[in-house]
């Protein structure tokens, strides 16, 4: 689980694997292992995808293949892989 602040000194908690927003996962990337998403548009296999977009489907797809095999993928692993440019 990872809090997520909101205004007024309120927190949110947010589980990475069940219900997480891309707006979620881009200030969880950002506070908790220092990787900036944005928005810019990269050209990926003839579709036009931010890297935020990008990274959002790619831990979401890890979350249904580990469903469909039994195992169950690591939200840290994939960030760090992520933040040093591993995937």
């Amino acid at each position: 689980m990872y809090n997520i602040d909101l205004n007024f000194g309120r927190t949110r908690q947010v589980d990475a694997y069940n219900g997480m927003t891309i707006s979620d996962f881009a200030i969880i990337a950002k506070n908790n292992f220092d990787v900036v998403l944005d928005d810019e548009v990269l050209h990926q296999k003839t579709k036009y995808l931010s890297d935020l977009l990008y990274y959002y489907n790619l831990w979401n797809d890890s979350l249904r293949h580990g469903a469909k095999v039994g195992a169950e993928p690591c939200f840290t692993s994939f960030m760090c892989a992520v933040a040093r440019g591993d995937c």
